[in-house]
């Protein structure tokens, strides 16, 4: 999908911008698919450990709570609450 982010000028110039603003070369649209290419999933995961912290999470799910209600607490995500949205 890269390829498909520079099909228009607006989007050359933004990515233009971007590599200016991070001082980055202004090739660097070009090396990153082999930088993608090249992760393992140890790094990804490795990654994704530094940033992101479910227990932080607010999950906000919509559904009929009395079809739905069971299986989210079954999933342990946290307490559950349920809001109407008549109270909304």
């Amino acid at each position: 999908s890269l390829p498909g982010q520079f099909e228009t000028a607006n989007a050359v110039l933004y990515s233009l911008l971007s590599s200016e603003r991070f001082n980055r070369q202004y090739s660097y649209p070009e090396s990153l698919v082999e930088k993608y290419n090249s992760l393992s999933l140890d790094d990804l995961s490795n990654a994704a450990k530094e940033v992101l912290h479910p227990e932080k999470l607010t999950w906000i799910i919509i559904g009929d709570a009395e079809k739905i209600k069971a299986e989210v607490e079954a999933a342990q995500l946290g307490p559950v609450s349920v809001q109407s949205m008549n109270s909304l």
